[in-house]
């Protein structure tokens, strides 16, 4: 690693790649923090697995703590916790994330009104909508849209 400092350009790459390398390979490990007490089992990662794909096929509709909640097999109480523990994010700002990000494809690729692309990424109103995405990005969907549009070719 000491030698990767030293070096430059291309070759500062091949070092680095060779170092990643040679740890991926390695079967030594040792935790430098103490988060792996709360790391998932296996069972906790096909939780988390079904959880991810549910949102990422349902973000465009209202779905509720309790739905995601049941569908984990956990009460809600439970579900916020073992979410948030393990994401560091609530499930409503994930699922935000993923709605906005949609939202910025939108705005990118088609000549959508701001307003269907609002409810088309499942949020319920647009003044919610534009702070979401306002609070997010530190610019409006009008902004953003912008941006892009106006970019030389």
């Amino acid at each position: 690693m000491r030698e990767l400092c030293a070096l430059k350009g291309f070759e500062r790459w091949m070092k680095l790649l060779d170092i990643l390398y040679t740890m991926s390979q390695s079967d030594e490990m040792k935790y430098i923090s103490s988060n792996h007490v709360k790391g998932l089992n296996e069972k906790e990662s096909v939780r988390l697995n079904t959880i991810f794909r549910f949102a990422l096929e349902n973000f465009k509709r209202e779905i509720t703590i309790a739905e995601v909640a049941a569908l984990a097999g956990l009460t809600e109480s439970s579900f916020s916790r073992f979410f948030s523990q393990r994401t560091r994010k609530t499930f409503t700002a994930f699922i935000n994330e993923i709605r906005l990000h949609h939202a910025c494809e939108l705005l990118i690729e088609n000549r959508m009104s701001v307003t269907a692309i609002c409810f088309e990424c499942g949020f319920n109103n647009l003044s919610n909508f534009n702070r979401q995405f306002l609070k997010a990005y530190r610019i409006s969907p009008l902004g953003y849209r912008k941006q892009y549009w106006e970019r030389p070719s």
